[in-house]
């Protein structure tokens, strides 16, 4: 025997006198099975040993009774519990006579559903264990909160580890780049392929054994680095990882932009504060030219914008690398860089996000001042446009705001905000004029 009914074994060592109950044909007749003609003469029986407890514990076990009794039930019976909230499902006929019993013990019925052959009664375990045995009753199952101790052990099943193939964001073209196969299913002939993103299996543009050879290896491996060469061609590509020298797929990395590269920080940025960006492989124009743009907004509404040598003013010398320097947005958001060839809308390369958060530049002035005093702050920061409660927006006073910081003889900074609905193409640099 196993489970918790088994455990119960060294816990009672208490005597249960078993009840034999009438069949509804014999409740009825005169006791000679068939309900009609006159009483069989009585055959005094030898009394049968009294059974202990841990005898109706074996009987259950092994008529396999046990299975009436479910599993939150059981495990209250292993919890040393003496009495049980129990719903018992009794076969179809023997309610009247069950309800009896139930009487004649004195256990306490709390609800009976006709219908159902249902009672909801509190038993002792004996009772329980009694009754798993008796062919009157199909279930006895817990009717109350489950505790935890009743609820079997979390059994948590791990799935195995997937095929993954990683690789580089971003590599030159012509550039050798490593590629990591992890949990592969160790076949000898596993292979990898470098492909465009947007092609086919069949057409790869190189392809290699996990050993890094066209030749298999004697023995198969579950996890390897994989030496590539980049295409010459710009453009995006994957690499692919395929089973047993066939066409299963197993696995394909993330995208390898082969070209110009654009490396940007990888953690936040504050609003307004200076960042750099690394510029490589590059067309080598005059005029090659990076911005700084939204992530979700089109090339040519650029938030800002330098040429290679970081000026508006294109270099004497084309430079196919650089490091570009971009103030950020007090705006926060996600932005990224794009890289654009000698003075068009041809767009090369595009960094991965620039993510901007955090406190945007603040002002501190002091809450009082004697006239004539001098003060400074270290920035100023001016609204293009004004909403007034319930109004339309309107365009800031700038000479009043002007003549208000010379009032406090302000030295400092003066930042221009811009977020009204003109172009501000032609907005900016009419503000910037004005101020």
């Amino acid at each position: 025997m196993s489970g918790p009914i088994s455990r119960l074994l060294s816990l009672f060592a208490v005597v249960v006198t078993t009840t034999v109950f009438a069949s509804p044909t014999e409740a009825a007749g005169n006791g000679n099975g068939n309900g009609v003609g006159p009483a069989q003469p009585s055959v005094a029986a030898k009394a049968a040993p009294a059974k202990t407890f841990n005898d109706v514990l074996a009987d259950v076990a092994k008529r396999a009774n046990i299975k009436k009794i479910d599993r939150a039930l059981a495990g209250e019976l292993d919890s040393r519990l003496s009495t049980h909230k129990v719903m018992i499902t009794v076969t179809a006929g023997n309610r009247d006579a069950f309800r009896k019993l139930l009487q004649q013990r004195g256990r306490r019925v709390r609800r009976e559903h006709g219908s159902l052959n249902l009672f909801v009664a509190d038993l002792p375990t004996q009772d329980v264990l009694e009754f798993a045995n008796s062919g009157l009753v199909k279930a006895l199952s817990l009717d109350s909160p489950i505790r935890a101790s009743q609820i079997a052990p979390t059994v948590t099943v791990t799935a195995p580890a997937q095929p993954t193939v990683t690789a580089p964001y971003a590599v030159l073209p012509g550039a050798t780049f490593n590629v990591t196969i992890t949990n592969g299913t160790g076949n000898a002939k596993d292979w990898v392929s470098l492909n465009a993103t947007a092609a086919l299996d069949a057409t790869y543009v190189g392809w290699k054994y996990l050993n890094g050879s066209t030749t298999a290896p004697t023995t198969g491996l579950t996890s390897a680095t994989v030496q590539f060469v980049a295409p010459t061609v710009p453009g995006t590509y994957n690499v692919r990882l395929f089973a047993n020298g066939g066409w299963t797929k197993l696995a394909t990395s993330a995208t390898v932009n082969v070209g110009p590269t654009l490396t940007v920080p990888l953690a936040p940025v504050k609003p307004g504060k200076a960042f750099t960006v690394d510029v490589s492989g590059a067309p080598g124009n005059v005029t090659d030219w990076v911005s700084l743009t939204a992530a979700d907004a089109a090339d040519t509404n650029y938030f800002s914008w330098a040429y290679m040598n970081g000026s508006k003013s294109a270099p004497s010398t084309a430079l196919t690398s650089a490091t570009v320097t971009f103030i950020a947005p007090v705006t926060q958001g996600t932005y990224n860089i794009r890289l654009f060839v000698n003075n068009t809308w041809v767009k090369l390369a595009t960094s991965t996000p620039v993510i901007v958060s955090g406190a945007a530049p603040s002002v501190t002035i002091p809450s009082a001042i004697t006239a004539g005093d001098t003060f400074t702050v270290a920035l100023v920061q001016m609204k293009s446009e004004i909403t007034r409660a319930g109004m339309k927006p309107e365009e800031a006073d700038f000479k009043r705001k002007f003549q208000m910081l010379r009032n406090v003889n302000y030295r400092g900074y003066v930042v221009l905000e811009y977020e009204a609905a003109e172009d501000p193409k032609t907005a900016v640099p009419r503000a910037l004029r004005t101020l």
